[in-house]
């Protein structure tokens, strides 16, 4: 079986501490003595396990202030805050304003931190929703030319995406037996030691899902492998979003079947969603969409 790294067992702690579990049991779930998961979970994430639930409820705080119309306190409450003095003391210093600011302030564009930006944007009434636009269809993709008749369109689809796993035939069983997923191939190449797998939900002809081995040389370096997997290990290597109609009915099944859920299923402005990891790290989103609404919560 394939080297699973530290930070595979430290990312199961970390889903420990978002739901607030002790200590113990987070030492435990990592393999790791008490005295010493703080020092591994701090060099693996950059906070401790205490540390760590706080800085998500805050950034659970600050959803609240833009998507609901709850008062301060309220939301302290609801993220866990001991006092609203202290929600507010620990909101100033991870965001650098006051949560009555924060509200007042407009949203930061995609990707910016707000512990350092400068507010610039307009934005909407609080509460709502920002879709972007559909890119206007005059603009030339693959296939086709200016010309004012109908442009020659080449299809192109979205055949599969990919995750980097430790263990292939740990990934296999995992998602065959307790996903219960088809197999759409499993080839190998000896000479090339290569294996092409991929998985999809059964009955369909949507995009397959390849697990791939986290690659060595010629193609990766030792120090770059080892820094690939270790990433993948800490749930830094992507999410797989899937959809339901039935987001407690899945959850319910999956749970049944083994699947060991970070979140349980949890009413949001867009619907319903769950979330739950492979054996290598890897984040997969489960949602039922429903129709936008703020004060789904």
């Amino acid at each position: 079986m394939a080297h699973v790294p530290i930070a595979r067992h430290l990312l199961r702690a970390r889903d420990l501490a978002d739901a607030r579990y002790a200590d113990a049991d987070m030492a435990a779930a990592a393999g790791l003595s008490p005295a010493h998961i703080s020092r591994c979970f701090k060099a693996a994430f950059g906070e401790s396990p205490d540390q760590y639930p706080l800085a998500r409820g805050l950034e659970r705080a600050a959803a609240l202030l833009r998507v609901t119309d709850w008062t301060v306190a309220a939301i302290g409450v609801a993220v866990g805050a001991r006092s609203i003095g202290s929600f507010t003391t620990s909101f100033r210093r991870m965001y650098r304003m006051t949560p009555q600011a924060y509200l007042a302030a407009p949203p930061l564009p995609h990707g910016m931190c707000a512990s350092r930006a400068v507010w610039r944007w307009p934005t909407a009434g609080r509460g709502t929703a920002r879709f972007e636009k559909t890119p206007d269809r005059s603009l030339h993709g693959v296939g086709c030319t200016p010309s004012t008749q109908e442009p020659a369109m080449t299809t192109i689809k979205i055949a599969h995406a990919q995750f980097w796993v430790h263990d292939q035939d740990a990934a296999l069983h995992f998602y065959t037996k307790k996903l219960a997923w088809e197999v759409r191939a499993d080839v190998t190449t000896p000479e090339w030691n290569y294996r092409w797998l991929c998985v999809a939900p059964p009955g369909g002809e949507g995009p397959a899902l390849v697990l791939m081995p986290v690659p060595g040389q010629p193609m990766l370096d030792e120090a770059s492998s080892a820094q690939l997997s270790d990433l993948g290990a800490k749930g830094a290597g992507g999410t797989l979003f899937l959809e339901t109609d039935d987001c407690e009915a899945a959850y319910d099944e999956l749970s049944a079947r083994g699947v060991e859920f970070t979140d349980p299923p949890t009413p949001q402005p867009y619907g319903i969603d769950t979330s739950f990891r492979d054996p290598s790290g890897n984040n997969i989103g489960l949602t039922q969409v429903l129709q936008f609404d703020p004060e789904r919560h």
